[in-house]
């Protein structure tokens, strides 16, 4: 997700991800980003060979970039002031999955992956899940509300299989027919989620 995302027409009760974030923790379950407590985050020391738009200033870039605390770079680093080639546009979002890399929702059972998408919804029905999840799937019904056919999400491997159990089975509830599209560059991944 972009750095400096924010919803500019988000319907009546809707709040933007992170803005009910706890900022003091690096993580907690129903936060939407994982944070860097009590430190700015710092643009990167970027070589001047990789210099943005050949180094031209940017009418954006003349005021500094202000994050506090900072957030993790969506590929995951940590540092408060990451690397030139971290993510750092980019944060990572919170799929419920702790620093330490233990899971803060239910394992899916290794047999579901023959199973329908009426029973993936089954399984998640009654289930705690975290915030970001169940953001992401009123943001998908909403656009099929509106008409919307189809989605495309990069880099589907680094989100946990759960969600996109939780993900696809409750927006084939709304449309059988919905076409979705995962981009994927491990290939194991692929098979995994392919039902």
């Amino acid at each position: 997700m972009a750095r400096q995302y924010r919803g500019l027409n988000n319907p009546a009760g809707i709040c933007d991800f992170g803005a009910s974030d706890d900022v003091n923790v690096e993580y907690a379950v129903d936060n939407n980003f994982y944070y860097i407590p009590d430190q700015a985050f710092q643009l990167p020391d970027i070589p001047a060979h990789l210099q943005p738009l050949g180094g031209e200033e940017h009418p954006l870039l003349r005021e500094p970039y202000q994050e506090f605390p900072a957030k993790w770079t969506g590929n995951g680093s940590r540092l408060a002031k990451p690397n030139s080639d971290d993510w750092y546009e980019t944060v990572k979002v919170n799929y419920g999955v702790r620093p330490d890399g233990s899971k803060d929702f239910p394992i899916l059972p290794e047999d579901y992956r023959d199973k329908s998408h009426q029973a993936h919804f089954e399984f998640w029905q009654h289930k705690q899940v975290p915030n970001s999840w169940t953001k992401f799937r009123d943001i998908a019904l909403y656009w099929i509300s509106q008409g919307v056919d189809g989605f495309r999400y990069d880099m589907a491997e680094m989100v946990p299989v759960e969600f996109w159990s939780f993900m696809n089975s409750s927006i084939k509830a709304m449309n059988q027919m919905l076409f979705w599209l995962q981009k994927c560059i491990n290939h194991i991944y692929i098979e995994i989620i392919s039902s």
